[in-house]
């Protein structure tokens, strides 16, 4: 399974084998800062747009993933789409829409599609200043 953003002429595709392992890409396209999760116990996932970093807390809400944004240091609930703690508590998440489906699907349709993975994520922090 994978995730599909299409962001203005872009696709981009975030295999769940990779976010399995890293739960949170932060990413920005054209200027539009945005963050794509996922939790593993799920198996759900959430885009949406974001100001500062979002980082993996640890911890569990119903059973979902909390991000945490080290900006406001608000702990986010993935499943309810707002903040549950912290200076944006009962803020709803800006989401973007997104597509769940298989690899085939994106390989067969989508074959220009820019693919998340671990290589793409470290070369892009590492680049970063």
């Amino acid at each position: 399974m994978v995730g599909i953003l299409s962001l203005g002429n872009t696709l981009k595709v975030f295999p769940y084998v990779f976010m399995t392992h890293n739960e949170i890409v932060n990413d920005e396209y054209q200027g539009i800062k945005y963050t794509f999760s996922y939790c593993p116990i799920t198996k759900s996932s959430v885009a949406f747009k974001r100001n500062g970093l979002f980082r993996v807390l640890g911890y569990l809400f119903n059973g979902n993933l909390t991000p945490w944004d080290e900006e406001t240091e608000t702990i986010w609930s993935q499943v309810l789409l707002k903040g549950i703690l912290g200076e944006k508590e009962n803020i709803q998440f800006n989401t973007i829409p997104l597509v769940e489906t298989r690899w085939k699907t994106v390989k067969e349709h989508f074959p220009f599609a820019q693919v998340v993975t671990s290589d793409l994520f470290f070369n892009k922090i590492f680049s970063s200043s």
